[in-house]
């Protein structure tokens, strides 16, 4: 998913047990924190990653190719590299959403988000219960999101896949390894989908609080 120069945001919860196995090249940034009382957070964090990467990027080429520092050695551009890609799930992106909208005004043309749909809060069902109400969420069609910010057709492209051959398919497509505009991917996943680490930690707790009385 990541290639050397990336950062990854990882939203807490689902997200975040889930990357803990993920395999990153080397030169990869991965960025997350552990307050569950901070859900949300990954959207703008992810903003300010984007800004840094390419405030960082710009710095370097002026170092290495003098006032301006957009030509190579041939007299080409010099393209950025580095993409930052925010994994959000579907329950979090709806606290801090309107960010897009600032990712998009600043045109920032390395950002991927990848929207875990599991329709709502997975880490909570698998914590108190899969049937609490209160982890349903309202249904948003994801893919009209960076429409709605203000992105244009053709630039921002949004793809919604429900299989790890479709998510490698679309991640290593044109439209998600150039650096053009924003993009989304979203991935339809069970709701009580959940990766081994958490539900090992979950075991862990619920077996505390047993043996506690």
């Amino acid at each position: 998913m990541a290639r050397p120069g990336d950062i990854i945001i990882g939203e807490s919860g689902t997200a975040q047990f889930g990357l803990s196995d993920a395999p990153f090249a080397p030169g990869v940034q991965y960025i997350t924190q552990i307050y569950f009382g901070s859900i949300g957070y990954s959207v703008p964090a992810c903003f300010g990653a984007a800004v840094a990467q390419r405030e960082r990027e710009d710095q370097t080429r002026t170092r290495a190719f003098g006032c301006g520092g957009e030509e190579n050695g041939n007299g080409g551009t010099q393209a950025r590299t580095g993409r930052t890609i925010l994994v959000v799930g579907d329950g979090s992106l709806q606290l801090t959403v309107q960010e897009i909208g600032t990712m998009v005004k600043r045109g920032l043309g390395n950002v991927i988000i990848i929207v875990i749909n599991n329709s709502g809060y997975t880490i909570e069902r698998a914590i108190h219960g899969p049937e609490q109400g209160y982890n349903d969420i309202p249904a948003w069609n994801h893919q009209l999101l960076l429409r709605a910010f203000g992105a244009q057709n053709g630039e921002s492209n949004s793809r919604v896949v429900d299989t790890k051959e479709g998510f490698e398919d679309a991640i290593s497509s044109p439209q998600y390894t150039a650096l053009n505009s924003v993009q989304l991917l979203e991935v339809i996943m069970d709701k009580m989908d959940v990766p081994w680490r958490l539900q090992a930690q979950i075991g862990l707790v619920h077996g505390r609080d047993a043996r506690m009385g």
